[in-house]
């Protein structure tokens, strides 16, 4: 037990420093030592026309092969990545971008190995502006209750994709969320743009006046 203790403890300063310096060595490796990551990376659309609107992307992003320096490695891992694809010179209809390792800003000494899949889908469509009618939509027991004295506008322009608007001729509006008192109501209502690619409504809301059922 002697014989262990001295073993342990002669030399101590020696065989700390030994451990430091290990320690050290292994840091340095695993630092300056090359290796590979899988990263994820969404797809950032940019440049597109004014008068157009994106309609999908797919997919919407890809999968990265990279290499480099350890420790360039872990700091990439905390970055937000992006790969920037630019539509300036798209027009409307189905488009299929090729993404080439440029389309990525990476840390000098961080190669891309591959990327997966290298190539993405766009649909770009044309901005219009439609007049729809509106269509009213109560919430189940108004009706009952009340019925519509008037409401306006009658009309909204709409201003979206085409292939949203090209055979849509009314827009609804969005159910009231609140009851309704007295002999006489006024609700300010949105109109419900749900499913549709639309960039602006003028009017956004219909004003609806409700006079109660005798």
């Amino acid at each position: 037990m002697g014989s262990l203790k001295s073993y342990l403890f002669s030399d101590l300063r020696l065989k700390l420093a030994s451990i430091l310096i290990a320690l050290v060595i292994w840091l340095a490796i695993t630092s300056i030592g090359e290796d590979k990551e899988n990263l994820y990376a969404p797809i950032s659309p940019k440049g597109l026309k004014k008068d157009l609107v994106l309609l999908k992307i797919d997919p919407e992003g890809v999968f990265l092969t990279v290499r480099g320096a350890i420790s360039e490695l872990r700091t990439l891992k905390k970055r937000e990545l992006k790969i920037d694809i630019y539509l300036s010179n798209f027009g409307e209809g189905e488009h299929v971008y090729h993404i080439e390792k440029k389309n990525l800003l990476l840390p000098k000494g961080i190669k891309i190995e591959e990327i997966h899949p290298d190539k993405v889908t766009v649909e770009v469509d044309r901005i219009i502006k439609k007049k729809l009618r509106v269509k009213l939509k109560l919430k189940e027991g108004i009706e009952e209750k009340y019925r519509v004295w008037d409401y306006q506008p009658k009309l909204v322009e709409v201003e979206g994709a085409k292939k949203t608007l090209e055979s849509r001729t009314f827009i609804e509006t969005v159910p009231p969320d609140k009851e309704i008192e007295g002999q006489k109501g006024e609700v300010t209502l949105k109109l419900n743009t749900e499913g549709m690619i639309v960039r602006n409504v003028l009017p956004p809301n219909v004003r609806v006046t409700l006079v109660k059922r005798r």
